[in-house]
């Protein structure tokens, strides 16, 4: 039977525990930010899949390219001193393990789309942007308990040809935290053959009480998709996890969402 896909980021820290700003139903403007949600309309109980596994293992060996694996940037970029200028062995392996890592989804219906666009928040963003831009929302994550990691690299060949000694980085010991998540991209526009929302505005606190009905106009859900990691400025690792191929995705260095 072939591989089940999954498709998932890397929070940008391991600082965010379970109860934190990363939570399923985060409406966000970029994937590379999901801790700052423009608002949050969470899932029914009910809609959520979860999925526990134990002991995970995700091993990703290092390819003769030269270039680093993600793995390898991601303990590189949390301070894990990893020489990435040193020469790259077919040897050198890259691994992480879990004691636990559970998996919470949840598959967004239309009428839920709909409602969590439709946050003034949200809104504003679409209208700023005059539509051009999609949303996110977060509809899967990781949380991962007894987190290790561990990189070993082989010293170059020695003069009878042989690899040398293996030096590598390792770390354990952790609070639970979120370690991927997973998005829907959603592109909106107006929609003039819908009936516009009415919503009550109050103008700043500094000008008292006063309030007046706004007419907003009606919005069209044009298309939901999943994101590639190329198009969102990640990279991708192919990741095995049991019976599941797992594709995580790391901001490149080079690229900034500022």
């Amino acid at each position: 039977m072939a591989n089940r896909e999954h498709n998932f980021f890397y929070a940008p820290t391991w600082d965010y525990p379970p109860n934190g700003p990363i939570k399923l139903g985060n409406v966000i403007p970029s994937v590379k930010k999901p801790h700052r949600p423009l608002s949050c309309v969470s899932p029914e109980d009910s809609a959520l899949l979860k999925t526990e596994k134990k002991t995970v293992q995700y091993t990703k060996e290092k390819l003769r390219s030269g270039r680093f694996s993600i793995l390898t940037k991601f303990l590189s970029i949390f301070g894990f001193g990893v020489d990435v200028g040193a020469e790259i062995d077919n040897n050198d392996e890259e691994m992480f393990t879990f004691d636990t890592v559970e998996t919470t989804e949840f598959v967004p219906t239309a009428d839920y789309v709909e409602s969590a666009v439709e946050s003034a928040n949200v809104r504003r963003f679409l209208q700023t942007s005059r539509y051009r831009k999609p949303v996110y929302i977060i509809t899967g994550v990781k949380i991962v308990t007894g987190a290790k990691a561990n990189t070993t690299k082989s010293r170059g060949p020695g003069i009878e040809g042989k690899v040398g000694k293996k030096v590598g980085t390792s770390w354990e010991g952790s609070s639970d935290f979120v370690f991927a998540y997973r998005v829907s991209k959603v592109f909106v526009s107006e929609d003039a053959d819908k009936s516009p929302t009415e919503e009550e505005y109050r103008k700043g606190a500094m000008l008292g009480d006063e309030r007046k009905e706004v007419k907003l106009p009606g919005l069209a859900v044009l298309k939901i998709e999943e994101p590639a990691a190329e198009a969102e400025g990640f990279d991708a690792e192919k990741l095995l996890e049991d019976d599941a191929v797992v594709f995580c995705a790391i901001p490149r260095e080079e690229e900034s969402d500022e």
